[in-house]
């Protein structure tokens, strides 16, 4: 991610990732580190950590006011909204709306509230930011906001552009909600559905990034009929984690014998509180303990060292 797209390796196309793989390999921990290193270089970045919970734990849905056939869920939009402009919002106050909406839709951001006519402003100079900003104003647009941020930080030129989302998959199984009758399926949502750029067509064209990457985790911490391999094309940019291979688990026992991640520490002397740290190693037999108990994988070797 270093000077994009100028070093984007030319083995892999396309600009996105599914990092996807067996429980505890670290694809959350992986997405986690990507986040922090974009925003910590002037990335732009749109991330939804804990994505089931849209699905499972969000108060309700309403009919969509402004896009036909969808739902919304205004509150977790406005969470989303909220996150964006708290890390970026001066970036976002410089870039102008590129797209062609409703006459009065958005409107600039110092408006106390929504004017009678789109002449009492020039359309011209409006931001993402005052995009943002209206969809945190009215509860009814909130989502719209949010889907059509989505579409111009598609077309951003002037700052990279990562759309990171966790727990990926289950945006492709079932909600808890209905609606008269009908069940309420995640891409049902409106923002959900702007939001799954990898489907069963695979990288969907029409969501490619001007200048950005999109990177997706999925989760296995939840037991599911859903098979999400078979459900969403995910081969030209699917990234398999996997454990620890023998060479990679010895170097990690040799980081951690450096750092003396195994010790006890003793007070001795009291009357000159005098600390003398006594530094504990691994024995053969316990490493091997090790590798048998977490079958060399991540996040159960990491809680295995921690107790030997």
């Amino acid at each position: 991610m270093k000077d994009f797209p100028n070093n984007w390796p030319s083995q892999w196309p396309s600009k996105a990732f599914v990092l996807d793989g067996e429980r505890g390999t670290g694809k959350t921990v992986a997405l986690l580190q990507i986040v922090q290193f974009a925003r910590e270089n002037g990335w732009i970045v749109l991330f939804a950590p804990q994505v089931r919970a849209w699905c499972y734990d969000a108060p309700y849905v309403t009919k969509s006011a402004h896009i036909e056939g969808k739902f919304d869920i205004d509150v977790v939009a406005m969470d989303i909204i909220k996150q964006l402009i708290e890390f970026h919002g001066e970036q976002l106050a410089e870039l102008l709306i590129q797209g062609d909406y409703a006459d009065n839709k958005y409107y600039p951001r110092s408006f106390e509230k929504k004017p009678k006519s789109s002449s009492e402003y020039n359309k011209e100079d409006l931001t993402l930011l005052d995009m943002a900003e209206n969809g945190l104003k009215d509860d009814l647009l909130s989502c719209s906001a949010l889907v059509d941020l989505r579409a111009e930080l598609a077309k951003v030129t002037k700052y990279p552009v990562l759309i990171a989302i966790d727990e990926y998959n289950t945006l492709f199984e079932k909600t808890v909600f209905g609606y008269e009758g009908y069940d309420v399926l995640p891409r049902d949502i409106s923002f959900i559905h702007a939001l799954a750029d990898v489907d069963e067509s695979g990288h969907r064209e029409d969501r490619h990034l001007a200048n950005g990457l999109f990177v997706a985790a999925t989760t296995k911490n939840f037991p599911s009929s859903f098979q999400f391999t078979k459900q969403v094309d995910s081969k030209r940019v699917r990234k398999l984690m996997h454990p620890y291979s023998h060479e990679e688990l010895d170097q990690l026992i040799a980081y951690l014998r450096s750092i003396n991640f195994w010790k006890s520490n003793y007070t001795t002397f009291p009357m000159q509180y005098e600390l003398i740290t006594f530094v504990e190693d691994l024995t053969p037999t316990e490493v091997t303990f090790l590798r048998l108990m977490t079958k060399n994988v991540p996040v159960k070797v990491f809680k295995q060292a921690s107790i030997l």
